[in-house]
């Protein structure tokens, strides 16, 4: 499913903090981003947000 989406155009965030955690590393098709950058995505072009996480 996940290959579906990219190929169509989604964007797949993923923490820098999980990977480094984890003892993976970020691939060509996944943007790392710290916290703050996950916030700004998931807020970018909104008025208002409702929930998150």
């Amino acid at each position: 499913m996940l290959a579906s989406l990219l190929d169509r155009g989604a964007r797949c965030l993923v923490l820098r903090q999980d990977l480094l955690l984890r003892g993976l590393q970020g691939g060509e098709r996944a943007l790392t981003v710290d916290h703050a950058g996950l916030i700004a995505a998931l807020t970018a072009n909104h008025d208002r947000i409702i929930g998150a996480l």
